[in-house]
Order: structure tokens, then C-alpha cells, then sequence
């Protein structure tokens, strides 16, 4: 069976044995958007940082699944003040700080997608990495560009 976010969600809910009515309310948003997360709508990333961070669990495990354990990544505690704003927005996955913000810009336009458009998406990006470890694998090292900018220019030259 193929579990979704909404399903990750609601798993996570339970574990953490909270409500719905809780999260909403701790992060200043409505029963309505809580719901329709439930049912598999993707959060903008703060909002998604946020939950994680309530439930004790990855934003990772909640938007893939890649973990078996959702409390398997690195936490960093987080306390939320009257407005529901996340008081520590310091995030460790896989021992990579924070995400920048291009990485959240990406969250924000993928949680805009269908769910087939997402799954697009990440089957590309998934071709575009092994493709590039196997280039790497060939030479032995890896780019000598700075940026993929850069390495796009040249392969379009």
C-alpha cells in the first residue's frame, strides 16, 4: 500500500497521541487546513516545520516516507510561542543544517502540484542524481563547476 502524506500525518498525530483541534490551535492555524492536511495536502514549509517539529518527527519521514522509523532523523527541540511561531528554527536531516532558501522555495512550488505532478517530480530528480553519481563514478571525481549553473551553460555550449 502506497501511504501518503496525509497518512504519514495522521499516523504521526496519533503516536504523538495529540489532536488535530491541538496542532491547529499551537500553530495559530485553522481545524480546516489541519483536516485537509490530514487528507493530503502539503503545508507551506514553515507550517510543515513546524508540525514536524509538534509531532517529533522529520519533515522528511511526513513529505516521503523514506524512514521506517519517523523519529529516526536528528530533532532539534522546538518550543512555540503565543503565535504559534517556532521559538528554534534551527533543523538537523542528515546532518545538514536549516534549509536555505531556494530548498524552501522548491517546498513551497512542489506543495502546489497534484500528487501526480509531485511524483513527476521526484522521479526526474531521482534520474537527474543517479545520473550524475554515475558520471561521477566514471571520472572518478566530481564536477569542476561551482554551481549547476555553471555545468548547465557549458552542457548547453
Amino acid at each position: 500500500m502506497n501511504v501518503g502524506f496525509g497518512q504519514r500525518l495522521k499516523e504521526a498525530i496519533k503516536q504523538a497521541d495529540i489532536t488535530q483541534k491541538y496542532i491547529a490551535e499551537e500553530l495559530d492555524i485553522s481545524t480546516t487546513a489541519m483536516t485537509n492536511y490530514t487528507k493530503g495536502r502539503i503545508p507551506d514549509a514553515t507550517i510543515l516545520y513546524n508540525i514536524s517539529k509538534l509531532l517529533g518527527v522529520s519533515m522528511e519521514w511526513l513529505l516521503v516516507g523514506n524512514d521506517d522509523d519517523p523519529k529516526a532523523l536528528d530533532k532539534t527541540a522546538t518550543s512555540f510561542s503565543e503565535k504559534g511561531k517556532a521559538d528554534e528554527i534551527s533543523i538537523e536531516i542528515k546532518g545538514v543544517k536549516a534549509l536555505s532558501e531556494s530548498e524552501v522555495k522548491c517546498l513551497d512550488l512542489f506543495k502546489q502540484l497534484e500528487p501526480l505532478e509531485q511524483g513527476i517530480i521526484l522521479g526526474r530528480m531521482i534520474e537527474m542524481v543517479d545520473k550524475g553519481q554515475k558520471k561521477q563514478d566514471k571520472r572518478g571525481r566530481s564536477s569542476n563547476y561551482h554551481n549547476g549553473e555553471e555545468a548547465a551553460a557549458k552542457e548547453m555550449a
